[in-house]
């Protein structure tokens, strides 16, 4: 695979609104794949338009305790053979507040929340490990879009399930729990989105405050009540982890259904740092299956500055500021990356903490991202 092949994705990069609202209420566009050549203004961006083929799912990771580092992390591959296309969300044996949430855009499916109430319509697969040490599947998100009138709103709800068995494969129907208690929601301000253009606008610092403000609403009863039956879902998101308390992450998903249609569940894979001269080689910190460094886009890999949200949600700061590889290469287990040293230190500023990340070219929506300091 050639960076230029022709029918490769080039230099188009995520917008991801829907992931950035399900954790911390920004953005609700859902996930997307935009014609974006990163050297184009915003305004620039806003004109562009991306069909529906085009759209894409992605997931994202916070840094909630501030270790500079991201220990709640994804990884491609199940329990057992039989399920290689599930996603591991994994903190590897080790306590973190960090969260992962993964989202799936729904637009192509035309849920209203009235049609969504029925048995069966949106579920995924769950598998809890034996490491895993907090509620299990944990929360699911719905990005919601009301309209009154001339009015429309953007809303996120999420509720927490906990019942999950250990070592085995359960399925949890979302659509069953609509009419249920322990929903929360937040409203998203509509100036800092534009749901056609689907670009977010705000900053990283604005997208944190909002992380506290979701666990902090109250509980209410029956989600389709609060909104109305014509309310319309968006896009779905799995979130695993707690934010308020260290604890060990370990379990599967797969096979998330929307009706009749299967969607993958996006992921995003964590890749080890090692700064030289110039340049930095990456290698995946876990084993993965069906991916490989060959996979990767090579016009998607990008450097910026380290922020607590990865990968970066394109309108913020963060992303804006961020610059492209000059050269990106396999050799053996490593990706070699080549960026403008120049370039780098702006980018980076004085703490020297940097994030790389990228996508990887193939049928399933997946990112990497790495994150280190440079010497």
């Amino acid at each position: 695979m050639t960076p230029n092949s022709s029918g490769k994705r080039t230099r188009r990069w995520f917008l991801r609104g829907a992931a950035g609202t399900a954790l911390v209420g920004t953005g609700v566009s859902g996930s997307t794949v935009l014609a974006d050549d990163h050297s184009k203004s915003n305004d620039d961006r806003a004109d562009a338009t991306v069909s529906d083929a085009e759209r894409m799912n992605a997931a994202l990771i916070c840094d909630v305790d501030m270790s500079m580092q991201f220990d709640n992390r994804m990884r491609l591959g199940g329990p057992s053979s039989d399920r290689d296309g599930a996603v591991h969300i994994t903190s590897g044996g080790e306590q973190t507040r960090d969260y992962v949430c993964t989202t799936v855009d729904l637009r192509d499916a035309d849920f209203q929340l009235g049609r969504l109430n029925q048995s069966g319509l949106l579920t995924y697969d769950y598998y809890t490990g034996e490491a895993h040490g907090h509620a299990s599947p944990d929360e699911v998100f719905l990005i919601l879009r009301q309209r009154r009138g001339q009015r429309e709103s953007y809303h996120v709800a999420y509720r927490t399930l906990d019942e999950g068995a250990v070592g085995e494969w359960r399925t949890r129907d979302v659509s069953s729990e609509l009419n249920e208690d322990g929903w929360r929601s937040v409203e998203v301000p509509a100036d800092e989105i534009d749901v056609e253009s689907e670009l977010v606008q705000t900053t990283t610092e604005a997208i944190e405050e909002r992380i506290a403000s979701l666990a902090q609403q109250e509980t209410f009863r029956n989600v389709v009540s609060r909104f109305g039956g014509n309310t319309e879902v968006l896009a779905a998101s799995i979130g695993n982890g707690r934010l308020m308390e260290a604890v060990v992450s370990d379990v599967y998903y797969d096979n998330f259904q929307a009706g009749d249609d299967t969607k993958p569940i996006p992921a995003i894979l964590h890749m080890s740092p090692n700064f030289e001269d110039g340049s930095v080689t990456l290698s995946l910190t876990d084993e993965n299956v069906g991916v490989s460094l060959e996979d990767v886009d090579h016009d998607s890999v990008r450097l910026s500055r380290y922020a607590p949200i990865g990968l970066p949600i394109t309108g913020t700061d963060v992303e804006r500021e961020s610059i492209a590889a000059q050269s990106v290469s396999v050799d053996g287990d490593q990706l070699r990356v080549q960026f403008d040293d120049s370039a780098v230190s702006s980018a980076v500023g004085e703490s020297g903490t940097t994030m790389i990340y990228g996508a990887f070219d193939m049928d399933r929506p997946v990112t990497f991202i790495a994150s280190g300091k440079r010497d």
